[in-house]
């Protein structure tokens, strides 16, 4: 079912005094995707380059797991609090500051030392609350009812290249320019980013009053209209749920399912894949099936006008692929794992859509920072528990078991989620 026509305000994107003023929708979607992609760079070769440049670093091998957690530790208490402070001020200011304190992060990598690198990472932790809910905010305020998804995912995409792009030149530039060289051309990228933005980014904010439009075409006033909590905090509980098994125990186990499954190298016809290369294809298949999935999904949901259903697909989708990776051998195993990231994707296009759908405009960051704070916790979460499963005895293809009976018990409720939802109003 389409979604209904809505009236948009004359100038969607802000009074910014450029030509930047008149983008459109899916322009601010393109223009914060590329900016955002090229933050994300010196956080992800962060993963790659600091376990094998410790010395260099200036940390031992003890501090490692801190300093590549500490930027998502720092955001669980500053989510909340930024989607508040975010709700208040212009978008573009925001998202400028968010990339110039990315750019000083990726500056203190070059400090060696323990507490030169932890602030950096804890400066990354403060910019990605930023470019995160401050760039999801953006979106959501030029984004129609009709179209959120499909934008959401194109800017999703972005992300998922990111993390993919952001692994692969980093290890080259590793190679090539070395730890120091690799942060100097990495602050490149997000002071190019910075500039970017300074250029072409409009100010987004809402400068009109939005009223919810209901599937029959009715209309209301917004503020008799209470956000509607029980499909919220469902959509919470799924987006940790999410992070959790995909970001927590999935890419965190990866490596060690594959020693599991296949051993210490895969014979694939004449060539002999090392573990490590394999686990290499294996993550970067899994980000390019992301950016595929993304818009695809968020496309679809538009079009049937029910993000539900897709959320259902997907859980339904994660279940049964995980089931299969947990009792498949060899080569097979990753035809379980790989389906996985169309789940993932989906599942967080279709949360940041269905803020657009459920919460009034100017409430929309701080929801975000509630959703992003649960989901990080989600995450963060995630490997603790399942190397406490393996210290304890457990085989990774129990926790896919336990991840995929996560996912399916969530599968009725969204089901009456989903129908109780198919009538209800929804923002424009």
């Amino acid at each position: 079912m389409k979604s209904p026509r809505v009236r948009q305000p004359d100038n969607p994107v802000g009074d910014k005094k450029s030509a930047a003023s008149q983008v459109t929708p899916q322009g601010v979607a393109l223009i914060l995707g590329i900016g955002t992609f090229l933050a994300l760079f010196s956080d992800t070769a962060m993963y790659i380059v600091l376990p094998v440049n410790m010395e260099k670093a200036g940390i031992v091998l003890g501090q490692v797991g801190l300093m590549l957690a500490a930027n998502r530790l720092v955001r669980i208490p500053l989510n909340g609090p930024g989607g508040l402070l975010i709700e208040r001020l212009p978008r573009r200011r925001v998202l400028l500051a968010a990339q110039l304190i990315g750019v000083v992060s990726s500056l203190c990598y070059l400090l060696a030392g323990f507490w030169p690198l932890l602030i950096g990472r804890m400066l990354w932790g403060v910019s990605w609350v930023g470019l995160w809910i401050g760039g999801s905010a953006a979106l959501l305020d030029v984004a129609p009812a009709q179209s959120r998804g499909n934008l959401s995912g194109r800017f999703h995409l972005w992300i998922f290249a990111g993390f993919a792009g952001g692994s692969l030149v980093g290890g080259l530039l590793n190679d090539w320019l070395g730890y120091d060289g690799t942060f100097i051309a990495c602050a490149g990228l997000g002071l190019l980013a910075f500039l970017y933005w300074w250029w072409k980014l409009p100010e987004t904010t809402l400068q009109h009053q939005v009223t919810p439009s209901n599937k029959s075409g009715s209309q209301g006033n917004a503020a008799e209209w209470p956000i509607r909590r029980l499909p919220l905090i469902t959509a919470m509980l799924i987006m940790a749920l999410n992070w959790m098994i995909y970001l927590g125990f999935i890419s965190t186990t990866l490596t060690l399912l594959l020693r599991e499954k296949v051993g210490e190298a895969l014979l694939v016809g004449s060539l002999l894949l090392p573990l490590t290369t394999l686990s290499g294809a294996a993550f970067a298949g899994k980000h390019v099936i992301s950016m595929v999935a993304s818009p695809l999904t968020g496309k679809i949901s538009d079009h049937l006008g029910d993000r539900w259903r897709m959320i259902a697909f997907s859980l339904l989708l994660g279940s049964v692929t995980l089931m299969f990776a947990a009792r498949a051998e060899g080569l097979l195993v990753i035809a379980g794992i790989l389906p996985g990231a169309i789940t993932n994707s989906t599942l967080q296009t279709q949360s940041t859509a269905l803020i657009g759908d459920l919460v009034p405009p100017r409430r929309r960051p701080r929801v975000l920072g509630w959703f992003t704070t649960v989901a990080d916790s989600g995450s963060a979460l995630g490997p603790l528990l399942a190397y406490a499963f393996i210290s304890n005895g457990w085989a990774i293809s129990s926790i896919l078991l336990l991840a995929a009976t996560l996912l399916a018990l969530m599968l009725p409720w969204t089901a009456w989620i989903a129908f109780r939802e198919r009538r209800a109003p929804s923002f424009a």
